[in-house]
């Protein structure tokens, strides 16, 4: 039977572990693979991430509709802002991404999802170059203590005052001597200490707040300008 995710608020290890049909040791050893220190840890987060679940897997993050044309006159405003995003775009930022990953002997992404990435990482490939794409906690930790000074991290934050803190990341890979590339929809975020560059407003754009479309400009138009550059 499904879980239904209501039911996963405030739950202890055991009832969790009953409800999806798991031993108690199964789900600490999956709670401590996740990057929690404790269980008590874990159901907080667990438990506001259900209070906060409306907000996720949506492209908008604005007043939720069911009515097909308001949803449509959204998507309508987006693409334009997107289009206008395009025509600002500092391409001389865009051209200095570029070079750092050419540069690069290591190249990581944490969080990252957009379609461009995948053929980045081909187009890296085919130029000598690593690169890993990394969304749980304990493999970013892990990525940051082998990084060094030749690595280039690009971090994509979603941050929710209830996601999973990864200062320690980021302390790791500033004292690796890693470079540190927002590729973010939210210009501000927790972690700004750590960044050495934004992808969004350095590129001049307007209103990114949760525009999937800015990632997809920003990462294709990296992509198309790494390959035409670099590969051969």
């Amino acid at each position: 039977m499904p879980v239904l995710l209501p039911e996963l608020a405030e739950v202890t290890i055991d009832e969790l572990a009953t409800k999806v049909a798991a031993s108690r040791t199964t789900v600490w050893r999956i709670v401590k693979q996740l990057g929690y220190p404790n269980y008590h840890s874990f159901s907080h987060e667990l438990t506001q991430a259900v209070r906060k679940f409306p907000l996720y897997n949506r492209v908008d993050m604005g007043h939720a509709t069911d009515d097909p044309e308001v949803i449509r006159q959204k998507f309508i405003r987006r693409c334009q802002q997107a289009e206008a995003n395009l025509q600002r775009v500092n391409l001389s930022y865009i051209s200095s991404v570029v070079d750092m990953l050419y540069a690069a002997e290591t190249v990581n992404f944490y969080n990252c999802s957009d379609m461009y990435i995948k053929n980045l990482q081909l187009n890296l490939s085919i130029t000598g170059k690593e690169s890993n794409l990394f969304w749980l906690k304990p493999d970013m930790l892990k990525s940051a203590a082998q990084a060094n000074e030749h690595t280039l991290t690009f971090v994509k934050i979603l941050d929710f005052p209830e996601i999973m803190d990864i200062t320690d990341v980021f302390d790791l890979l500033k004292v690796r001597g890693s470079k540190i590339i927002l590729l973010a929809n939210d210009l501000a975020t927790r972690y700004d200490e750590y960044i050495d560059s934004s992808m969004a407003l350095q590129s001049g754009f307007i209103n990114t707040d949760a525009n999937v479309l800015d990632e997809t400009i920003l990462m294709g138009l990296v992509n198309e300008l790494y390959r035409s550059r670099y590969v051969k």
